[in-house]
C-alpha cells in the first residue's frame, strides 16, 4: 500500500468530522482552487476503482489501523452491511467503512466513520483515493497481498532498514530441554548482484548464547549471513539464495575446539515466494533444488587444522498454508498476528506453525511439532525497528 498523503491529513480529516462534519462532502466550487481540489480527488478515485472495491477498502482500514490506533486499535474482520465493508473496533466503540456499492445514497468509495467521538450515523471523511492509492497486481501467482506483511519491508527495499530481535529457542533433546537466548540483526546493506541476478542485499547476524541445559558449551556461536532476493511482484518475492560465515569455540571437552564454516546455498531455480498474497484459508507449494557449497575448518587444541570441503545438492518442497489471524500474547507484547503452518513431503508428521506481526511481517512464534510433540520453538522477547522498540 502506497501512501498519498501525509498522516496529518486524515487526522485532521476525523477531528473535522469529530466536530460536527456533516455526512456529505463539502460543496465544490467555493473556489478556482477548491474545484481543482475536488476534481484532483475524483481523478484518483477512478484510479483506485482499478483495484476491486472489497480489496481497496481493505487496504485502506489497513491504513487507518496503522496511522490511527488510538481510534482503530485492532485488526478485527472485516464485515458486510449495504453499501459499506466496515471493521468494528470494540475498544473504542468505533466504526470504519468503505462504501464498495454504487447508488446506494453515499459517495462510492468514500471512507466514513461512526461511533464513539464520530456520533451515531456515518460521517464522510474523504474519498479512499486521498488517503490510499491501492495496489493491485491483477490476476495470477503475484496476486493481491494478503496484508500479513509489508512486503517493500520484507525484500528491503530501502537500504539502512534494521530489526533487532532478541529470542528465545527451545529444543527438545532426549535428555530434555535446552534453552538460550538468541539475538538476531537484519541490516538492509544495498543494491546487489547474486548469481547473475538484481537483488537487495541483507545482512543478517545471530549471537547465539549459552544453552541453558547443564552441559557447559563454550562460547556463543557467532553466524553472519547475506541473503539476495528482490520483489518480483505486488506480492511476491523471489529469494536468489545467501552466503554464511559461523565460529564457534567450544570449551566443553576440556580442550578447545574452534570450527570456522562458510557456505553459499542457491535454489535452482530461484524461489518465488508468493504466500505473501495467499487469502485466508488459502496454501501454496513452493518447489527447488538448493545447491550448497561448504568450507569447515576444525582446529583441537594445538592441533593441525583440519578442512573440509563439500558439495551436495538437496531438493526443497513445502507447502505453506495461512490458517488464521488471531491475538498473541509475547514477552514482546500482545499483537494482532498472521498465522502460518508448513509442512513437507520429506516430513509429513511435522508441522512448522509461525505467527508474524499482521501488517508488518516481524517474527512473533515459531512452533515446531512432531506426531504432537513440541521439538523445538522460537518466542521472541523483544523487537527494535530502526532504533524504535515494537510493542503492538
Amino acid at each position: 500500500m502506497r501512501v498519498r498523503t501525509i498522516p496529518a491529513v486524515l487526522a485532521a480529516v476525523l477531528t473535522l468530522s469529530a466536530c460536527g462534519g456533516g455526512s456529505q462532502p463539502p460543496a465544490a466550487g467555493a473556489t478556482p482552487a477548491a474545484a481543482v481540489e475536488r476534481l484532483r480527488l475524483r481523478a484518483l478515485a477512478v484510479a483506485a476503482s482499478a483495484v476491486a472495491p472489497a480489496e481497496a477498502a481493505r487496504q485502506l482500514m489497513d491504513f487507518g489501523e496503522a496511522q490511527f490506533p488510538q481510534y482503530f486499535p485492532s485488526r478485527p474482520a472485516t464485515q458486510s452491511f449495504g453499501p459499506f465493508q466496515y471493521r468494528h473496533y470494540a475498544e473504542s466503540g468505533i466504526y470504519l467503512g468503505v462504501v464498495v456499492q454504487q447508488g446506494q445514497g453515499y459517495e462510492y468509495l468514500g471512507v466514513y466513520v461512526m461511533g464513539g467521538p464520530f456520533g451515531d450515523a456515518p460521517q464522510f471523511v474523504g474519498p479512499l483515493a486521498s488517503f490510499i492509492t491501492p495496489v493491485d497486481s491483477g490476476p495470477g501467482p503475484t496476486g493481491v497481498s494478503n496484508g500479513c506483511y509489508d512486503v517493500m519491508l520484507a525484500t528491503g527495499e530501502t537500504a539502512g532498514t534494521w530489526l533487532v530481535q532478541v529470542r528465545q529457542l527451545v529444543l527438545r533433546l532426549a535428555v530434555g530441554e535446552s534453552t538460550t537466548t538468541q539475538t538476531l540483526e537484519l541490516v538492509v546493506t544495498g543494491a546487489a548482484t547474486f548469481e547473475g541476478h538484481a537483488a537487495m542485499e541483507t545482512r543478517q547476524r545471530e549471537a547465539e548464547g549459552v544453552y541453558t541445559d547443564g552441559i557447559p558449551d563454550g562460547t556463543p556461536n557467532l553466524v553472519e549471513y547475506l541473503n539476495y532476493d528482490r520483489r518480483t511482484g505486488a506480492a511476491e518475492v523471489t529469494y536468489y539464495g545467501n552466503t554464511g560465515t559461523s565460529t564457534r569455540v567450544d570449551n566443553s571437552a576440556g580442550t578447545t575446539i574452534t570450527t570456522t564454516s562458510t557456505g553459499r546455498a542457491v535454489p535452482v531455480p530461484p524461489r518465488a515466494l508468493n504466500f505473501y498474497s495467499l487469502p485466508l484459508g488459502g496454501s501454496t507449494t513452493i518447489s527447488t533444488t538448493y545447491h550448497y557449497h561448504s568450507s569447515t575448518t576444525t582446529t583441537v587444541g594445538n592441533q593441525a587444522p583440519l578442512t573440509t570441503v563439500t558439495d551436495t545438492q538437496e531438493p526443497s518442497n513445502e507447502t505453506n498454508r495461512f490458517v488464521r489471524r488471531e491475538s498473541i500474547t509475547v514477552p514482546a507484547g500482545t499483537f494482532q498476528a498472521c498465522v502460518f503452518e508448513t509442512t513437507t513431503p520429506d516430513d509429513p508428521q511435522t508441522t512448522v506453525t509461525e505467527w508474524v506481526a499482521d501488517g508488518r511481517g516481524f517474527p512473533l512464534k515459531r512452533v515446531s511439532v512432531t506426531q504432537g510433540v513440541t521439538m523445538d520453538s522460537e518466542t521472541t522477547l523483544s523487537l527494535r525497528f530502526n532504533g524504535h522498540p515494537v510493542t503492538n
